[in-house]
């Protein structure tokens, strides 16, 4: 990282209000499980891959598009259901003004919601039969016409204290439902429908926060969490439902660097376009820029432009989005009635 680089951070710190620098508490001193923090936005660059080159090879142009979002995060509501008190996976509908998400724990098996860009419940939903042992994240792709959400069962804290962990994690597939903004939104409806995908790791069980569904091919790919240091990405191929596969493992990042700052990786997305990649940690947002002709572990290989975030309790979900005509990346935390953050790309 060069000098230049490190002047624009210290200036957005100092003259950012609505994006704090990002800030490194110990976690102790936090009272949760790790760091916090969250935010920020893609950059559409639509079919101009020179853009993207550029953006890749120098840090002049990438400071370019690190003043596209400058102007920080902007708060647009809050979410009003107080049974939404530990989100931790969202996936914003493509088609609907919906953002669908799911808690860490404690709901019902297989539970899910839909709210607003006011922070209103919707619709509550149930997986049927489904299990929750620790829903992380979830994800949400077009393909043959069709809109799909995948949740990833993938959490493992025994795993990341170095215990045993778990032998199999799970990722469920629906299609989208439409959400009838007549119906009593805290009255479960219940869905048969849906495909369970078992996925083993191939060194041993891993904890897993981040999950990324390829708009483009189907595959799934997953970011393991770490309390500091190197951490894999996962492939899985476009998966067969009631198989169970090994993952294939990728190289990855390492956050405790200066290229990629953050606490603990806690969620990911791929834009609907499949031409950006976002990694969410809980004190940074990492954005990377995703070319056609290169592999996802080519385009998160470089790094990232670090985009600015909000000051959370403990953020850990994250998705592009386009709101009134903008777009940019929502984030949302855990807690009783967290804000639904959004940080916007001025330069579009």
């Amino acid at each position: 990282m060069n000098i230049s680089r490190l002047f624009l951070f210290g200036f957005l710190a100092v003259f950012n209000c609505a994006s704090p620098a990002t800030e490194t508490t110990p976690d102790a001193d936090l009272g949760i499980d790790s760091g916090k923090d969250m935010g920020a936005k893609i950059i559409d660059t639509s079919d101009d891959l020179t853009a993207v080159e550029d953006l890749k090879e120098t840090d002049v142009d990438r400071e370019k598009y690190e003043m596209c979002f400058a102007d920080g995060v902007v708060q647009v509501a809050q979410v009003e259901p107080s049974i939404l008190d530990e989100i931790s996976g969202i996936a914003v509908s493509r088609s609907q003004q919906i953002i669908w998400a799911h808690n860490d724990s404690g709901d019902e098996d297989g539970q899910f919601y839909a709210i607003d860009f006011d922070g209103k419940l919707r619709g509550t939903f149930v997986l049927k039969n489904a299990k929750s042992k620790d829903w992380e994240d979830m994800s949400i792709v077009e393909q043959d016409g069709k809109s799909y959400l995948y949740f990833g069962d993938t959490g493992d804290n025994d795993a990341r204290a170095g215990n045993e962990g778990r032998s199999k994690v799970r990722v469920y597939r629906i299609e989208e439902p439409t959400v009838d903004l007549s119906a009593t939104p805290n009255v479960a409806i219940e869905i048969e429908d849906y495909h369970t995908y078992t996925f083993t790791y191939p060194d041993g069980a891993t904890d897993c926060e981040s999950l990324f569904a390829d708009p483009r091919t189907g595959d799934l790919f997953f970011l393991e969490k770490k309390n500091a240091g190197f951490v894999h990405f996962f492939r899985a191929p476009k998966p067969i439902d009631g198989s169970t596969t090994i993952l294939e493992k990728l190289d990855g990042i390492d956050i405790s660097s200066l290229d990629y700052p953050g606490s603990m990786t806690t969620a990911g997305s791929i834009s609907k376009d499949g031409k950006w990649i976002v990694v969410r940690t809980y004190n940074s947002v990492l954005l990377f820029p995703w070319r056609q002709d290169e592999t996802f572990s080519a385009a998160v290989s470089i790094a990232p432009i670090v985009l600015p975030v909000p000051r959370e309790i403990q953020g850990e979900a994250i998705d592009f989005a386009d709101l009134n005509g903008e777009s940019g990346l929502i984030t949302i935390s855990e807690g009783v009635n967290p804000a639904i953050n959004f940080t916007k790309d001025t330069c579009k």
